[in-house]
């Protein structure tokens, strides 16, 4: 007995209808998202000029002075590696509202005015975008409120999420800043972009940090 299976077929018109909806729909999407991405970055940029205006009153004396403070300030200075044309604010911590807006400093690494490691984190598709052109040998500089660093790029290194001795504190100052790897990777980048320099100026500092924080994500 032979069974015989119809497929219903959609008429002509009816299928290109479909493709048209189709096509307008995936358009929406796209648009929708480009706005978004938009938005986000006139919002980092909006505060990136914030930061830095409020970081050059401090400086310039113009706000309230905080050169002797303890603690943390929101704002601990600014980064700038002229070789590839990257000048970005740090800000304390490693959240996804702060690496939107600036990098981030990794907290339980070391601060710039102290011995060891200072660790800096920025997303790949955002701050940390330039860091694809460093080589080794280029200067980077910190400038906080208690004084401007500069260091000499040593290493340049992709590791695994995993691999956090890339922060371990360290006898010398010195400055690790991580990323995203590959830079134009889509989804969750499988890999750490890691560039280590040690600095080229030496500075009265404070102990260094001890704990072994986690990669951020």
């Amino acid at each position: 007995m032979k069974i015989r299976i119809h497929l219903k077929t959609w008429p002509k018109e009816t299928f290109h209808a479909i493709l048209r909806t189709a096509e307008r729909l995936c358009m929406v999407i796209g648009l929708a998202a480009l706005a978004a991405y938009g938005v986000m970055l006139a919002h980092s940029k909006v505060f990136q000029i914030y930061d830095r205006w409020t970081f050059r009153g401090t400086l310039n004396g113009e706000n309230s002075p905080a050169k002797d403070i303890l603690e943390i300030p929101s704002v601990i200075g600014r980064l700038e590696i002229p070789a590839i044309d990257l000048s970005v604010m740090v800000l304390r911590g490693t959240n996804e509202w702060t690496l939107n807006r600036a990098a981030g400093h990794i907290e339980g690494t070391a601060l710039p005015w102290q011995q060891g490691n200072f660790a800096i984190a920025g997303h790949r598709d955002g701050m940390f975008r330039p860091l694809k052109g460093i080589s080794r040998n280029d200067l980077i500089r910190v400038t906080t409120l208690k004084g401007t660093y500069q260091y000499r790029v040593d290493k340049i290194q992709i590791v695994e999420p995993t691999d956090i001795r890339v922060l371990a504190p360290s006898p010398k100052p010195e400055i690790t800043l991580v990323t995203c790897y590959p830079f134009y990777f889509i989804g969750d980048a499988p890999k750490r972009f890691v560039v280590t320099a040690h600095r080229v100026e030496e500075n009265d500092s404070e102990p260094r940090a001890t704990s072994l924080p986690a990669l951020p994500r």
